[in-house]
């Protein structure tokens, strides 16, 4: 469960991300830019959060970010995660 605003905005802002750009992950300093967070090391620590309670993995660096619990399906347009829609809202 997400419990803080700035968790939210990411993992949301990460879902959004993965849709609209083939499944890639976002670097650490766009996710500061478009989620108001100050600096590159809060990002990751809210990753690493994120990570913790399971709802991401990072199996290889922050731009190979996983969403858990979703699969990713292209039927000639990008959609969310299947079982992410409504955790992230």
């Amino acid at each position: 469960m997400i419990n803080s605003d700035k968790q939210k905005r990411v993992f949301k802002y990460l879902t959004l991300y993965k849709q609209r750009n083939d499944g890639n992950s976002p670097s650490l300093r766009e996710i500061c830019a478009v989620c108001g967070i100050p600096s590159t090391s809060n990002a990751m620590y809210i990753l690493i959060s994120l990570e913790r309670k399971g709802m991401i993995r990072l199996p290889g660096g922050v731009r190979n970010i996983h969403i858990v619990g979703g699969k990713w399906i292209y039927n000639g347009r990008n959609q969310a995660p299947q079982g992410a829609e409504g955790i992230h809202e």
